[in-house]
């Protein structure tokens, strides 16, 4: 089975990274809820599904690869690369908490 995952170029990885920090609380509570049933189903913590079929598909062999070939197929009846977009996205989100844990001052705090 061919793959159906086509990599982002660095372009397009910053148009989705941008689009991802924009999106309403809406869409985000969704991300949130996508994320904790893919953590249930056994993907890595805090990666969507789609996330974790884009990366299945490109990195894994045997059972989760076949898996991840066949997500990023439905998912891109939907959405053209979903799966590389997806992981975009969450790259920006995780960025963004990143920042906000580091701009709190309760981490990296030199002690006198």
């Amino acid at each position: 089975m061919s793959n159906p995952v086509t990599k982002l170029t660095p372009g397009q990885t910053a148009k989705q990274m941008q689009q991802a920090k924009t999106e309403g609380y809406f869409e985000r509570v969704l991300v949130g809820e996508d994320k904790e049933i893919a953590t249930i189903a056994g993907a890595t913590p805090d990666t969507t599904i789609s996330e974790d079929a884009g990366i299945a598909a490109v990195e894994d062999k045997g059972f989760k690869g076949f898996y991840g070939r066949w997500m990023s197929r439905v998912l891109n009846l939907f959405q053209k690369d979903h799966g590389a977009k997806a992981t975009a996205g969450g790259v920006a989100q995780a960025e963004e908490a990143i920042a906000v844990a580091e701009k709190s001052g309760l981490i990296d705090e030199e002690k006198p």
